[in-house]
């Protein structure tokens, strides 16, 4: 197994693993109420829009600088709700997804050192610039459904020339409604009833399973 693929499983495993603890957390809530839930969301809300925006805000710089924020996306919808908390997680998301695309634009030649090795073919940009002159928005919409690590993804798609934006955008935009969605609804079941939360994680497993029937599909076809 190459540096990059084994890079790309120790953050797949990282997933994994905080989504697991998420799952066991949120069912000692619902059996145990240890956390006064109530009144965490309480003290949000008394913040109003201030609130929402430091919660997007360290979002947005967590994500840029390639911290996962599962956690974050999860406990959005627990602090406020299905609806706005995807509102929130989806724009921190897209925009730290942008800038991070723009950023690479601008700094080529140090950051294609850093993620496009072409000493293997599992080199992110190599990955992006063999099909974006063809397939471009399909290519970044697999490798985000892949749960190929967030931001080094971003940095590469802005390596290559021949990527347009509006497909690196839309298919990131997209597939962050579908990935905000799923973890949203989790973190809003812990402030539900049991039969919410197992909804919820059984939505969780179908997205993970169905994520790792696309990588293994997309790797076959290459």
């Amino acid at each position: 197994m190459d540096k990059v693929a084994h890079n790309i499983s120790k953050h797949r495993l990282k997933i994994t693993l905080t989504v697991s603890a998420l799952v066991v957390l949120g069912l000692l809530i619902r059996l145990y109420d240890f956390i006064d839930l109530g009144a965490i969301v309480t003290f949000v809300e008394d913040l109003g829009f201030m609130g929402i925006f430091v919660y997007g805000l360290i979002y947005f710089i967590l994500s840029l600088v390639g911290i996962s924020t599962a956690v974050l996306t999860v406990f959005a919808g627990t602090l406020f709700g299905v609806v706005l908390g995807m509102g929130v997680a989806i724009t921190a998301a897209t925009a730290s997804a942008t800038v991070a695309f723009y950023v690479a634009r601008y700094a080529k030649k140090r950051l294609r050192t850093r993620f496009g090795g072409r000493n293997t073919n599992q080199g992110i940009v190599h990955r992006i610039e063999s099909t974006a002159d063809t397939s471009g928005f399909s290519t970044i919409a697999l490798m985000r459904l892949s749960f190929l690590p967030y931001i080094p993804v971003s940095y590469g798609a802005g390596l290559v020339d021949s990527l347009r934006f509006h497909h690196f955008f839309w298919a990131t935009f997209l597939k962050n409604i579908f990935g905000a969605f799923v973890f949203v609804f989790l973190g809003a079941s812990f402030r539900e009833g049991l039969p919410f939360f197992l909804a919820a994680v059984a939505l969780v497993i179908v997205y993970m399973l169905l994520s790792k029937r696309i990588k293994r599909k997309n790797r076959n076809a290459r």
